[in-house]
């Protein structure tokens, strides 16, 4: 049971925190954009977690792993710095969704590219590692 109003506690605030930061952010202080997007930071901290562990293991995939988690996150924190600064330089006449568009579409171009690059490598890597260890 103190488990679970622990959990409601901490569910009350973040909620309570996000829209504290939406009415900072709307007064144009752009520090507060990331915590809009904080369950992002979750993907690539789990993925780098995830090829720690392995590593130590010994694992080839735990390095695949810390590399794409690590690129994936240093991407993610451009992008906050990118929408933290155009909320913070806008203008109170214009509008934040026009703000926010091109920051978001390159951020959008860049998970993208970068996501079917690694596939298309790391597919390639399998296909390559199945053929080599086929005879074994």
């Amino acid at each position: 049971m103190p488990e679970i109003v622990a959990a409601a506690i901490a569910i009350a605030a973040l909620v309570l925190f996000r829209l504290y930061a939406a009415h900072q952010v709307t007064a144009r202080r752009g520090r507060f954009v990331w915590v809009f997007a904080f369950p992002m930071v979750v993907g690539p901290a789990v993925s780098v977690w995830a090829g720690v562990r392995l590593l130590s293991s010994g694992q080839l995939l735990g390095g695949v792993l810390l590399i794409f988690g690590a690129a994936l996150g240093a991407v993610e924190l451009m992008y906050f710095r990118r929408v933290s600064r155009a909320v913070s330089t806008s203008s109170p006449d214009q509008d934040l969704g026009e703000v926010l568009v091109e920051p978001a579409a390159d951020f959008m171009l860049v998970t993208t590219v970068g996501g079917l690059i690694f596939a298309v490598i790391g597919g390639l890597a399998l296909i390559a590692w199945a053929i080599l260890t086929r005879g074994q």
